[in-house]
């Protein structure tokens, strides 16, 4: 995973920016993990809470091209919906990111 979006992605977790969600990328004024990194990578977001980035379309997890192209392994994004959806906090969730993405 690049650098800098991965340094982007762990700030956006850690700042009050974001409230969480679970089971869908975004509704309304919360997110996902996986929905803030749409949200820093720019998603167009739909009415229904889920984004386009870079074309590619994005619904309740990211898309097979998506994960290719930013360097996230389908595991390691059921990792991270699977602490988002059970209960773990942003700050904890950024402190996985850094440690083992």
């Amino acid at each position: 995973m690049d650098a800098n979006l991965k340094a982007k992605w762990v700030e956006a977790l850690r700042s009050d920016k974001y409230k969480q969600i679970a089971g869908t990328l975004r509704e309304g004024d919360q997110f996902c993990c996986l929905g803030v990194l749409c949200d820093v990578m720019g998603a167009r977001w739909t009415s229904h809470g889920d984004a386009y980035v870079d074309g590619d379309y994005q619904s309740s997890l990211l898309s097979t091209r998506m994960l290719q192209n930013i360097g996230l392994s389908e595991a390691a994004q059921s990792v991270l919906y699977g602490m988002n959806d059970s209960g773990r906090p942003f700050p904890a969730i950024a402190d996985y990111i850094e440690r083992k993405l």
